[in-house]
């Protein structure tokens, strides 16, 4: 599995993930004294005290230090606003401390449905809210902003940007103007090649997994030229005008393909010249002209060989020219060995055309050749690094920039582009290229301006604000609710009461009590001595005790809304315990290996990690199960826990071959991607963001994780206590040299209204009048609002939108599974979005979504078993067997169901629903030319005893062609179309509103010359059926049908088709994307599939089965 994000990688390693590139791994130990697992806020200096003085001063954002500002009352408030965005520095190794040791976790408890919650935009760019903060200015990040760059060609290069208008794939030009590549709205980073590689075309999927598309978009030339990638191959790379594919066998790569359009078609060829058995382990090198292969042959060794674009051949290097470390370029490639780098001109592998001796220390690069020199890249520590130019004539080093992003890409014309300058405040994206000398110099394309710093917190919990504060030798509780719709502004100080001295600031009187906010208005207090008090909202100390069992200040786990988790004794032995706040009753207990590991809640959900670097979710009052998935790998233990929403934070050693490893990652249970953070410090998650305090310059510093990567930016050059509030995206802190409170907008856009659970139907069967589907949604906020809207998964139509007003704590809604107009919808599958408005307009919506499987509704073409939407195969046997083969939705067939006894004579037509009882019937056509209409009911074989209607007793013999193309005179009732022999022409059967058909109309004369005509249903997505006629020549056709009982006319769909298929049917959407499919029998007995495009044709060929020549008829 890989996960790429901006700058990061995520390989397979082991059972869980190795994340590369992303931040350098800090190696060591925790600092001062071991942090406890279950500890919150317990570990070295972090402390819960602050001072502060009834008349505070509060100077402006940007004012400077020494100016002291205004003085006014605590009661007051001085808002300055600030925007937010951008990267700082990554945080330092430090103690691990965890606040809510998994601070919060939600995922909505569904049973048997697929359910999603989002916040509506998707993602919200970084600088979307303009954030307000309650006194205290910031400083600028040292950190420069990175770029995301991904290739570059001969007039400009793309990157990754995240702006106000959304995130996605950006094209500069060399003169620095800026364009969104069409298409590539809202794609992230990825590996090297994805998007292209040495010219100006960018490369995007059009589909994910095997087969697809590629789309070629030139942004030189504004050209595009499409690639189509065969369904047994996997997209890998791109390279110029090049796709490469690959096939895999057993789990390894064993082939790969260069893929290219000419002449409006896709021409493919495979590389040749390596040896049988080879694997491809690992992503090419390359560029335009060649790619750098790395494979293992049948000896296991790792090999390199070079292949050209052109031919698809081979060229096996040896280990001096092709190493793990060679750099591709435009026309070369650079080695490195022995402290000497060697270049070679691709295609000219005797001998280097330069070598440069370059001692280096761990970690420097070889970037490229621009000119006479070689660009590399040094690294002084594990976060700054210069680049500079080594001269091939042996002259002295060449400075470039003394601060750069290594992650360069190179250009078509013998160029490198990389992010560089002289610092963080003089940076942007850079184009290296040689100067009139033939030396490298660097020209600025474009500015990557200086990251603002900005927030973070200690309680802060549902907008309430609670603090232990000593001073005049005392330590008493106060809390301060913060009012934060519009204006950010906060409430009296209120004093709750004293408690035993403690804290720092006025001695060191030791630890105080760990104080956690519910998110509720409620507070639990957890002293030194083990005791739990809850205190309700406006409570004074001591509040009301909550029997544990725990002897000192470790054990406590995490409270949130009505819940609080320690882990301590019980009846049952040592474990995890879980107890209702209002009952103050355990209503979840796990002893021994269920009861280990890290654990959170959040809403109704107790999430836990486990030793071997796996998280589960259990349903807190059931203790059912809810989900699971893993973060790490074996051998991982996890040290800080956390979750917030969708979001799930880890942190934690990991013991690994070349050491013990410290590793960070926050988890979008949603998107269901792994994004590497900074390791090191004390991590607070909020919703979205992940806020560090490095342990120790206490530095705050925000990453924002919204757009699927670490996104970093300083918040606070030093804080003492902080807290960051899950509910409302405050962050707060302690000014430790004033003691002065700061609260701060986050300036990532909250989730102001969730849905925390549901309760929905996996399925409905409208079985009668009163049946119906119901859902029931729980909120976080109350709503003004909400529309419920579903779709046909298979066309995506919306067939139904409900919708009602304000709901305080949950939406209940139900729906008949019919249209606004009365009319049932068809079987299958539907997806569901409810969008829930919040009560606040100002902020964005929520949404929920999920599927149901509908049966009971209307029949859909062909699909005469299972009532699941997908098109069936009816087959008769020589022995008399007629039989149902239902589509699978993947484009085959299942277990059949079958009835004997029927006369091989007989000719069967599936219909469609003649009778109106929303199941599909079949025509029978006997040996003695009667025809009769059978109603086997849903899902039920087709006996000589099922019920029946005659349409006709005898006659139907004239005709050599019976078949339903579907609805062609627009009643929405399927119809029927026959070919007299004699004659040649075709006549028109409509069904009829009391379940027969009406006299014959002719449509057409003399139609002799077709071998075959097939009924295949709405080929052209116009939503009436259409008729394919192969003639004598085979040349097949398409009669597009009308509302109005005819055909329009013919058109060619294909040349020398068909010659070997002796049966042709149009089995309707038997893929499940909701087009017309037709499957044909071979000669040999083969059965093929080609998958309808909805616009009147379809694709290629594709085997489905075997050994299908034993049937007497396929209908």
């Amino acid at each position: 599995m890989t996960v790429d994000g901006p700058g990061m990688r995520a390989e397979q390693f082991g059972e869980g993930f190795r994340i590369a590139g992303a931040y350098p791994v800090t190696q060591g130990k925790f600092h001062n004294r071991p942090c406890p697992l279950d500890a919150r806020r317990l570990c070295g200096d972090d402390h819960i005290t602050s001072g502060s003085s009834d008349s505070p001063r509060v100077r402006t954002r940007g004012q400077p230090a020494n100016r002291l500002g205004k003085v006014i009352r605590r009661e007051q408030v001085l808002v300055s606003a600030r925007l937010f965005g951008g990267m700082g520095p990554s945080v330092g190794e430090g103690k691990q401390v965890t606040r809510h040791t998994f601070r919060r976790g939600s995922l909505a408890t569904i049973i048997g449905v697929a359910l999603s919650v989002s916040a509506v935009p998707l993602v919200a760019p970084a600088h979307a809210e303009t954030a307000t903060e309650i006194t205290v200015p910031a400083t600028m990040g040292t950190t420069p902003r990175t770029a995301y760059l991904q290739s570059a060609g001969a007039s400009g290069f793309l990157e990754y940007r995240s702006t106000a208008e959304g995130y996605g794939l950006w094209w500069t030009s060399y003169d620095g103007s800026r364009k969104p590549v069409e298409g590539g709205e809202r794609l992230g980073p990825r590996t090297p090649g994805a998007y292209g590689t040495g010219s100006d075309v960018v490369a995007l999927r059009t589909s994910q997994g095997s087969g697809g598309q590629v789309l070629l978009r030139n942004m030189g030339t504004g050209t595009t030229e499409t690639v189509a990638i065969p369904a047994d191959q996997s997209y890998l790379q791109t390279y110029g005008h090049t796709v490469l594919t690959g096939t895999s066998t057993g789990g390894e790569r064993t082939r790969l393909f260069l893929l290219r359009n000419e002449n409006g078609g896709t021409v493919q060829k495979p590389v040749t010249g390596l040896p049988d058995g080879t694997v491809f382990p690992f992503f090419p090198k390359g560029s335009a002209s060649g790619l750098l292969v790395n494979y293992y042959g049948p000896d296991r060794v790792l090999q390199y060989a070079w292949v050209d674009t052109e031919t698809g051949a081979a060229t096996i290097l040896p280990p001096l020219v092709a190493n793990i470390d060679t750099v591709v370029g435009s026309d070369y490639l650079v080695s490195y060995s022995a402290s000497r780098a060697r270049v070679y001109a691709q295609g000219a592998y005797d001998a280097p055309s330069h070598e440069v001796a370059f001692p280096h220390n761990s970690g420097d690069k070889i970037l490229g050749v621009v000119g006479d020199a070689l660009v590399v890249a040094r690294r002084s520590d594990s976060s700054v690094w210069s680049v500079s130019a080594l001269p091939f004539d042996g002259s002295a080093e060449l400075p470039l920039f003394k601060r750069a992003d290594p992650a360069t890409v190179v250009t078509s014309d013998g160029g490198l582009v990389l992010a560089g300058g002289e610092s963080s405040l003089d940076y942007g994206i850079a184009k290296v290229e040689a100067g009139a000398d033939g030396l490298p110099r660097a020209r600025r394309i474009v500015d990557l301006p200086a990251v603002p710093m900005g927030i973070e917190s200690f309680d802060l919990s549902g907008g309430e604000l609670t603090t232990y504060e000593s001073g005049d030798g005392a330590t008493h509780l106060y809390s301060r609710s913060l009012a934060t719709a519009g204006t950010l502004t906060a409430g009296t100080r209120t004093d709750r009461g004293a408690t035993q001295r403690c804290g720092v600031m006025a001695g060191d009187y030791g630890s105080c009590p760990d104080l956690r906010g519910t998110g509720d208005g409620r507070a639990v207090s957890h002293d030194a001595a083990g005791e739990v008090s809850v205190l309700d909202r406006g409570q004074s100390l001591p509040g009301t005790v909550l029997a544990t069992g725990l002897q000192d200040n470790h054990g406590l786990v995490d409270v949130e809304g009505r819940y609080a988790a320690w882990r301590g004794p019980s009846p049952a032995g040592d474990g995890l315990m879980v107890a209702d706040l209002d009952t103050r009753k355990v209503v979840l207990t796990r002893t021994g290996a269920a009861g280990a590991g890290a654990s959170a809640l959040w809403g109704e959900t107790l999430w836990k990690a486990a030793g071997d670097g796996g998280v589960t979710a259990t349903e807190v009052r059931s203790g059912n199960p809810i989900t699971s998935f893993r973060m790490v790998g074996r051998g991982c233990g996890p040290g800080d826990f956390q979750a917030v929403g969708r979001w799930v934070y880890w942190s934690g050693w990991c013991d690994l071959p070349q050491g013990s490893v410290q590793k960070a990652l926050v988890y979008d249970t949603r998107r269901k991607t792994l994004i590497a953070v900074p390791t090191g410090g004390e991590k607070r998650l909020g919703d979205g963001f992940l806020v560090t305090r490095d342990s120790g310059s206490g530095a705050l510093t925000l990453t924002d994780v919204t757009s699927g990567s670490a996104v970093n930016r300083t918040l606070a050059a030093k804080a003492g206590k902080w807290d960051v509030d899950p509910y409302t995206g405050l962050v707060g802190y302690v000014d430790p040299a004033s003691q002065d409170i700061h609260v701060l907008r986050s300036g990532i856009p909250a989730t102001d209204i969730a849905v925390l659970g549901a309760r929905t139907e996996p399925s409905v069967g409208l079985v009668d009048s009163s049946s119906s589907w119901d859902g029931t949604w729980w909120l976080s906020r109350p709503a003004a609002s909400w529309t419920l809207v579903l779709r046909n998964r298979a066309t995506g139509a919306t067939v139904r939108t409900l919708s009602g007003g304000a709901a305080q704590d949950a939406v209940h809604a139900s729906w008949n599974g019919r249209t606004s107009t009365g009319a049932y919808v068809p079987n299958g599958t539907y997806s569901w979005t409810l969008t829930v408005a919040p009560a606040d307009r100002h902020a964005a919506s929520a949404t929920a979504s999920g599927s149901l499987k509908l049966t009971g509704g209307a029949a859909v073409r062909r699909d005469q078993i299972g009532s699941d939407g997908i098109g069936d195969l009816v087959t008769l046997t020589p022995s008399g067997a007629v039989a149902f083969h239902p589509g699978d939705g993947a484009g085959k067939f299942s277990t059949k169901t079958s009835a004997s006894g029927w006369p091989t004579s007989i000719t069967v037509v599936p219909f469609g629903d003649l009778n109106g009882d929303r199941c599909n019937d079949v025509l029978v056509r006997l040996g003695s030319g009667a025809l009769r209409a059978y109603r086997p009911g849903c899902g039920k074989a087709l006996t000589t005893s099922t019920p029946y209607t005659t349409l006709g007793t005898s006659g139907w013999n004239q005709y050599n062609v019976l078949t339903s193309p579907g609805d062609i005179t627009g009643d929405g009732r399927g119809d029927l179309i026959a070919r007299q022999a004699s004659t040649g022409d075709i006549y028109l059967y409509k069904a009829t509103s009391s379940g027969k058909l009406s006299a014959r109309v002719k449509i057409f004369s003399k139609w002799s010359g077709y071998k075959k005509i097939i009924g295949v249903g709405d080929l052209n997505g116009d939503g009436y059926g259409d008729l394919l006629a192969q003639d004598t020549s085979n040349t097949l056709w398409r009669y597009a049908g009308t509302a109005t009982g005819g055909f329009r006319a013919r058109v060619k769909v294909a040349d020398k088709w068909g010659a070997t298929y002796n049966v042709v049917v149009g089995a309707a959407d038997i893929t499940g994307d909701g087009r017309a499919d037709i499957v044909s029998r071979d000669t040999s007995g083969k059965l093929w599939r080609n998958n309808g495009d909805g616009k009147g044709s379809f694709g290629p060929r594709t085997e489905i089965a075997a050994g299908w020549q034993g049937y007497k008829a396929l209908y």
